[in-house]
């Protein structure tokens, strides 16, 4: 019963996180706040909300989450619709930053460096830090729990971390933009000169061709 609860729970959040970090994103982007709140860096600041928001909830899942079942799974559906703010907003700011000859290759290496110090390792590292822990206390339930929740602890200081880098991204999100604009602008000007001096050459073989028939 647990484990279809906890599904449901991951579910419900997950789409609900997408959904509300979207709209926050567009709010701030598009001034629905007011013009005070309207700016380009809107998808790096929600998605350091998102974390934010997560990071008080784990912490108290973890150190007195065994007081109340229901205070951890209400805390949880808030702690998951907060980390699932950022699924769609990476997207976007890979898109605002990088050109689009190399979105693949960015795309690539964010999904697999988020696999790889996160579901990948992470259970791994959990595991070995609970093991360190239940290692030093009596083998009895309490401890199997303390274990285990102290070990996960990992994962909401991780969180700061990931707060701290979501807004020093938005704070150098306009230099990447504005470089990425310029960048962008340079390459059409070369494609219409290249269009320009291939369509000269094209007109003087024509030419050439006019005179020798």
């Amino acid at each position: 019963m647990v484990g279809i609860i906890f599904g449901l729970v991951t579910t419900i959040s997950g789409i609900v996180g997408v959904f509300i970090g979207n709209l926050i994103a567009q709010a701030l982007l598009f001034g629905w706040c007011g013009k005070t709140f309207k700016t380009r860096r809107a998808h790096s600041i929600a998605a350091g909300i998102g974390s934010l928001i997560s990071i008080p909830c784990l912490f108290i899942v973890f150190i007195f989450g065994y007081t109340s079942e229901m205070l951890i799974w209400i805390l949880c559906a808030i702690a998951i619709t907060g980390l699932c703010f950022n699924w769609s907003l990476n997207v976007e700011v890979l898109n605002f930053v990088v050109a689009p000859e190399r979105r693949s290759t960015a795309f690539s290496y964010l999904t697999s460096s988020s696999h790889l110090f996160g579901d990948a390792s992470g259970p791994y590292i959990i595991g070995a830090i609970s093991d360190a822990i239940q290692a030093k206390h009596p083998n009895i339930p309490e401890w199997n729990y303390k274990s285990l929740a102290y070990a996960s602890l990992l994962s909401p200081c991780l969180m700061i971390v990931s707060t701290v880098l979501y807004f020093c991204a938005a704070v150098m999100f306009l230099r990447d933009a504005n470089k990425l604009d310029l960048e962008l602008k340079q390459q059409e000007e070369n494609d219409k000169i290249d269009g320009q001096i291939a369509g000269h050459w094209d007109d003087v073989g024509d030419d050439q061709l006019s005179t020798k028939i």
